[in-house]
Formats: C-alpha cells, structure tokens, sequence
C-alpha cells in the first residue's frame, strides 16, 4: 500500500507538471485569439463563471469565458479547457487505462465490425497480423498487396499518439500496384515499417461517404465531432455537443489545423450557423465555393448519428467522456473513425454551439467537487 501511494502521487506529480506546461501553452494560444477577434476581458457574467468553475480548480483563466461568450452567449457553463484536460478527464478516466483505450488498434476488440472502417493489416508493437488479429510470420510486399487487392483505395494511420491527422497515407490501386495520394511513400512492408516508427499502425478500407458530406470536400472524409457524456446520475449516455468538420479543397484530411474549416450543428441535424469557423476563431460565410449564409444545411437521418454515438459511448465502459469521429458512408450508415478518451476540443463546441456539458454541467461539478473532497481526506 506504501509503494501503491508513492507510485501514484509520484504519478499526479508527472501529470501535473505535464498539465500545466500545457495550460501555459493553451493560454498562449488564447491570448492571441483574444489579440486578434479583439476580445477585452472586461465581459459580464465572468464573476459567476470564475465563482463556479473554481470549485474544482484554483487556476480557472476568465479569459476561456470571455472569448467564447462572444461566439455563443453569456454562460458560466462554458468551461475552462484546462480544467477539463487536468481535472475532470483524469477522474472520468483512471490513468491506468488509458493505453489501453488510446490504440486504435483495439476498436475491434470493443465495438462491432459494422462500426469500423474495414481493418486489412495491423502492426501492434512492431507484430503483423490480420483484421482479426491473427498473426502474420511472414509478410511480404506481395502478401502486403494480396491481402488489400479487393479495395481501390487504402488508408494508413498510426495507431497511438495520434493528433490532427498527422501520418495519415493514401493509396490507390492503379492496375496491379498502389500508387501514393498525395506523398511519396510506397507501399510497402520497409516504407511502412520505416515511416511508423513506433511499429504501431493499421490499413484499412477507405470508406466512400455520403452524397451530403462530401458535397463539402470530396477528397476528405468529413467528419462529425461528436461530444457524449455518461451521466454520473444514472450512466445513461448523452450527446451534449456536436460539430461537423469538411476540409479544405483538394486535402484528404479535414480538420482544422490542417486548414480545414467546422461548423456547429443542432440536435435535429441542422445546421447551427450560417458561417464556418477556423481553429483561430475566424469566421468565414463561405468556404470550398459553398455560401453557408445563403442556404439551409440539415444532415438526413441525423438521429441515427445520435443513436450509434450514444450506442459506442455504452460500450467504452471505463471513461465518461469521448470525443468521437463519425462520418456517414455512401449507404447512410454511421461508423466511427476514432474516439478521443483523453485532451477533447472543447473549443470546437464552445465556438459555435455552446458549452460542452450544457444542462448536466452542474451535476459533473458537484461530482468532481465531492471526489476531490474525498481525495484530500483520503491524504490526511
């Protein structure tokens, strides 16, 4: 028990140091957001947001309030990205389970296949195997391109510390080889092997979208941004926020840091607003030649997406918060391109819809504030 409690303060003291190298970074980053919408932090109802917020953290900055009460009203509910990250996602979700949760290459083992891209090889720790998880002894770069030959187009991503769309590849079948989209890595087992060096990855099917999504950028698959939320009052799972992502004319990524543009949407499937915003704060009436001022957008069959992000929060049974990814294929189903357990955008919702938990804010503060409560007892 002695080396369990060292260990584990030994642990909150690398978070915490972690933690607040990125508040100071997070708060950087917003400072010159304010600089440039020119945001003073002289804004009403900051007193009840602070008196709220620091019930659960003494480093609560007016300046996350002040800058998305401009975007979506005065509410002290906007919360403070920084205490999300540090406080409230570490007790949503233990520390020890996060690897777990993290690699991608796990999906299949907690969700049904018709919720997943189509999965043709992994590399799980530098270890070939199958969809199914088989392992493969030997592979070849004839193997590599039997095993994918069915598919026009395949996808590769890391499986662990992903962000951003970063490492994503793309290719496409041309006769009987696949020619890069966009890059110059080949297809095969040492370009592969070589790019990811951590030995963890997949390929997958690439997967056609919806007529409706693509219509924003045919060459990114365009996602929804999904916020759920499993209530500490009775473990029903909630989706509270969602934005939908397109990217940029010719990319094949569509978030936002990749010059992608977002823009929030209602729980009906309409569109929120009448412009698209960027990671700054800009906000742009069009965008990839579309005018979002001048037309009606609403999402067909959008309670389907509600229903399936509902249904894979129910199924990650350790954390109470995702962050998830979902497009629409071409025949109008959901499925999930990656979850985030860990370091959400609040800022996605909180700029174009509202604060992340919305009406069930106060009852993650009154939990959060009794867990540390307990804590700080627990440690006398």
């Amino acid at each position: 028990m002695i080396l369990y409690n060292i260990k584990r303060r030994f642990t909150s003291f690398i978070n915490g140091v972690r933690f607040y190298h990125r508040y100071k970074i997070d708060r950087c980053n917003y400072q010159k957001i304010a600089d440039k919408q020119g945001i003073v932090l002289s804004c009403r109802g900051v007193k009840e947001y602070l008196a709220k917020w620091k019930r659960i953290s003494k480093r609560v900055s007016e300046l996350d309030y002040c800058i998305f009460s401009q975007y979506v009203g005065e509410d002290s509910n906007l919360i403070p990205e920084f205490v999300l990250h540090q406080v409230i996602e570490p007790i949503f979700l233990p520390e020890v389970f996060k690897g777990f949760y993290n690699d991608k290459n796990m999906y299949d083992k907690l969700l049904p296949k018709d919720y997943l891209a189509e999965s043709l090889v992994r590399c799980i720790g530098g270890i070939f195997t199958d969809g199914d998880y088989s392992v493969i002894y030997h592979i070849d770069d004839s193997y590599l391109t039997k095993i994918c030959n069915k598919c026009n187009k395949v996808i590769a991503k890391p499986t662990l510390d992903t962000g951003n769309g970063n490492s994503i590849l793309l290719w496409e079948l041309k006769d009987v080889e696949y020619v890069p989209i966009g890059h110059s890595i080949k297809f095969s087992v040492a370009s592969l092997t070589s790019y990811y060096k951590s030995g963890n990855f997949v390929i997958q099917k690439c997967v056609e979208q919806s007529a409706f999504t693509a219509q924003f950028n045919e060459t990114s698959v365009n996602t929804f941004r999904i916020f759920t939320y499993k209530s500490v009052q009775d473990n029903l799972p909630h989706v509270t926020r969602v934005a939908f992502r397109m990217g940029k004319k010719n990319s094949y990524i569509d978030n936002s840091h990749g010059g992608g543009r977002f823009i929030g949407v209602n729980t009906d499937g309409s569109f929120a607003n009448s412009f698209v915003l960027a990671a700054d704060g800009n906000k742009y009436r069009t965008f990839n030649g579309i005018d979002f001022s001048s037309k009606v957008f609403v999402v067909p069959d959008f309670d389907r997406v509600i229903a399936f992000s509902k249904s894979v929060s129910e199924k990650i049974f350790h954390n109470r918060t995702l962050d998830l990814d979902v497009m629409i294929d071409k025949d109008g189903n959901p499925k999930l391109i990656e979850f985030n357990v860990d370091m959400c955008s609040p800022w996605l919702y909180q700029f174009s819809t509202g604060s992340v938990f919305g009406k069930y804010t106060d009852e993650v503060i009154d939990y959060i504030e009794n867990k540390l409560t307990n804590e700080d007892s627990t440690k006398n």
